[in-house]
C-alpha cells in the first residue's frame, strides 16, 4: 500500500499539518503488528511518473495532502492505475488536494471545501459497517469538522457517519456555492464500479475506495479508537480478510498473461467462500477469480502466480 502525503499548498511542516508524522508512524505500527499489509509512506510525486512504479501498490492512501500534489501527467497515469483495480484510500485531508482532476473527485468521492474552527463537535453512525463497528453510536471527539464540494453518493458511495449538526459552531467560509447532500458525509465507502468521467472516456474504476475525514490532531492519532477505524478501513478496502482466508488446499502454478483478453470476460461467476456468506464475482484489487467447472482459480497480477482451489 502507498501512503502519499505530498502538500502542494503547505509546507510539510509538522506545525501547519500535524498528523502527519503521527499517522505515519501509526500505519506502519498497523502494519508490523499484524503483517497483513505493507505500506510505503512517501512525499514523492515521481512515484506517480509511470504506470509501472504505480503498479507495485495495490492500494494509494492519500493523507492530509493539499492543492496539485501531482502534474498532468502524473493524474493520467493515477487514473489509469484506478482503471486497473487500484484501490483507493482517504485519510482526513486526502480530499483536499487535485481539485483540477475531475477523475480523482469521482474516484475519492469528493473534494473538501472548508472546516469551521476546530473543536468538539459529535459524530454519528448512518450504517452498519466494520470499518465503524468500533465507534459509539454518538462519538465525541475534537475535531475539523470537513464541508465538501459534492454529494459522495452521488459516485455510488454509501455514507458511514455523519455529524450532529447542534454539536458544533459551523464558523467556516465556503469557497463556493457547493451541495453535499443530507445528512452531510464525514466517512463513506465503495465497492462499486464508477464512471471516472462521468460518460467521457476516462474509464472506470473498479476497487474499492474508503474515506474517513477524521484524523486532525496528533492526540486522534494515538486513540485506540480511532487507529481502529483507520486498520478496519485500510483493511476492508485491501479485502484482507478475504485473501487471507482463501483454501489451504490450493497449489501454486504459473499464470499464462493475466492481462490477456481471454482472461477479462472470466470477471463474472459466482465463488464461493469457505465462509458461506460470502460470495464474490469480479476482481479484488491484485486478484481475479477464474472459474472452471467445480475449480476457482485465483490469479494474483503482483507476481505472475495463480492458485487452483478445488
Amino acid at each position: 500500500m502507498g501512503c502519499c502525503s505530498d502538500t502542494a499548498g503547505l509546507l510539510q511542516d509538522s506545525r501547519l499539518l500535524p498528523c502527519i508524522p503521527t499517522a505515519i508512524d501509526a500505519i506502519n505500527n498497523m502494519a508490523l503488528a499484524d503483517g497483513s499489509f505493507s505500506p510505503t509512506a512517501s512525499a514523492d510525486p515521481t512515484l506517480f511518473n509511470n504506470i509501472t512504479s504505480l503498479s507495485r501498490f495495490d492500494a494509494i492512501a492519500f493523507l492530509s495532502n493539499s492543492d496539485q500534489v501531482l502534474d498532468d501527467a502524473q493524474e493520467e497515469v493515477f487514473r489509469v492505475w484506478l482503471t486497473q483495480g487500484g484501490v483507493l484510500i482517504g485519510l482526513h485531508a486526502g480530499t483536499a488536494c487535485l481539485f483540477d482532476d475531475e477523475a480523482f473527485g469521482v474516484a475519492m468521492g469528493s473534494w473538501f471545501d472548508y472546516h469551521p474552527t476546530i473543536q468538539n463537535a459529535t459524530y454519528l453512525k448512518l450504517v452498519e459497517h466494520p470499518t465503524i463497528d468500533m465507534l459509539p453510536d454518538r462519538y465525541d471527539t475534537y475535531e475539523e469538522v470537513y464541508h465538501f464540494r459534492s454529494d459522495p453518493r452521488s459516485v455510488n458511495a454509501t455514507v458511514l457517519l455523519t455529524v450532529d449538526e447542534s454539536s458544533y459552531v459551523n464558523n467556516g467560509t465556503s469557497v463556493g456555492d457547493y451541495w453535499y447532500g443530507t445528512p452531510a458525509p464525514m466517512a463513506w465507502y465503495r465497492d462499486s464500479p464508477v464512471d471516472l468521467g462521468n460518460g467521457t472516456n476516462n474509464g472506470t474504476m473498479t476497487g474499492r475506495m474508503w474515506y474517513t475525514s477524521l484524523g486532525h490532531t496528533n492526540d486522534t492519532w494515538r486513540s485506540s479508537v480511532h487507529l481502529a477505524h483507520v486498520e478496519a478501513g485500510i483493511k476492508w478496502a485491501l479485502n484482507i480478510a478475504f485473501v487471507r482466508a482463501l483454501p489451504f488446499s490450493c497449489q501454486s502454478v504459473n499464470l499464462i498473461n493475466p492481462h490477456s483478453q481471454r482472461y477479462q470476460h472470466h470477471y463474472d461467476f459466482n465463488y464461493r467462500h469457505t465462509d458461506s456468506h460470502w460470495n464474490y464475482t469480479k476482481r479484488f484489487s491484485d486478484l481475479l477469480l477464474l472459474k472452471h467447472g467445480l475449480v476457482t482459480r485465483v490469479h494474483r497480477f503482483s507476481d505472475g502466480r495463480s492458485r487452483s482451489c478445488f
